[in-house]
């Protein structure tokens, strides 16, 4: 498998924007819809879009944090910490998670999205679906920087003081919010922010699971990462990665690009779904 992998690197703003805006448009829409809703049955169906839509400005912030959305380094930084702070996820933590993830890929002992991880199935799995160990994860990440303790083999001296900062200014700003949005009675921060997301989460986490669950426990990228063939849409909110193999094997390579080299790396991607209903039933049952 030859690959010229610098014709698919090129970053690209333009591109970069499109995606970006196209998503913030469409979380504008889902807000609308909760607005015109307000008091109905629909409201809640409502919301659970708006969620979905802006939990998965998670893939937006995976891609920044790659530096392989925006072709100027300053603008992954900028959007990847206002994203992060929507999703309580410092963009500064999840870079040093997620590098390590890339690094230890499939690896129970180092991997951080395996190590102390439930085993994915009955209760353990529904719990996850849920979201309920994100969210455990990702207070207790904020409390332990707002605190100044060092958490994970990722945290480094190097990166410890830019992940404290961050969660720090996390912690302050969401203490703020939760004191005007009391005081001022905002239910605007609730309706259109905190209730989406709850709702959206377990969209998230199934496809997440899909990424690497059931796969090798190698080093070989092409075998320890699934890639999901899926539609229009999910690509579009996912910022293509669903070609997650093609990620893993380049991560370099800028994520408009990655429809096309998954084309050339096809026949060697070891694990394969046929869309997100088929690995959820796959899922099922083990």
């Amino acid at each position: 498998m030859l690959v010229n992998v610098s014709a698919y690197l090129g970053r690209n703003n333009r591109t970069a924007s499109f995606w970006l805006l196209r998503h913030v448009a469409l979380i504008g829409l889902c807000s609308w819809v909760v607005f015109a809703s307000n008091g109905s049955a629909w409201q809640w169906l409502a919301m659970l879009a708006q969620g979905i839509t802006i939990i998965f400005l998670f893939t937006a912030e995976h891609e920044m944090i790659h530096f392989t959305a925006f072709r100027n380094r300053w603008l992954n930084q900028v959007f990847s910490r206002l994203i992060g702070f929507l999703l309580f996820l410092p963009a500064s933590f999840f870079r040093a998670f997620h590098l390590d993830h890339h690094r230890y890929t499939q690896n129970p002992q180092a991997d951080p999205q395996l190590v102390d991880a439930p085993p994915m199935r009955g209760a353990h799995l529904a719990i996850y679906l849920t979201g309920f160990y994100y969210w455990r994860a990702a207070f207790k990440q904020l409390l332990d920087a707002f605190m100044g303790r060092s958490n994970g083999a990722y945290i480094t001296p190097r990166n410890r003081k830019e992940i404290v900062l961050e969660g720090r200014i996390h912690v302050i700003l969401y203490i703020t919010l939760a004191y005007y949005a009391y005081m001022l009675q905002w239910d605007w921060l609730v309706n259109y922010w905190l209730i989406p997301v709850l709702l959206g989460q377990p969209f998230l986490r199934l496809y997440v699971l899909a990424e690497h669950h059931g796969c090798d426990e190698s080093d070989v990228m092409l075998n320890n990462s699934r890639t999901t063939y899926t539609n229009f849409f999910v690509r579009m909110l996912a910022w293509n990665m669903p070609f997650h193999t093609a990620h893993h094997v380049y991560p370099g390579v800028a994520f408009h690009e990655l429809p096309n080299i998954h084309k050339a790396i096809a026949a060697d991607v070891k694990h394969v779904s046929q869309g997100y209903a088929e690995f959820t039933k796959n899922l099922t049952k083990n």
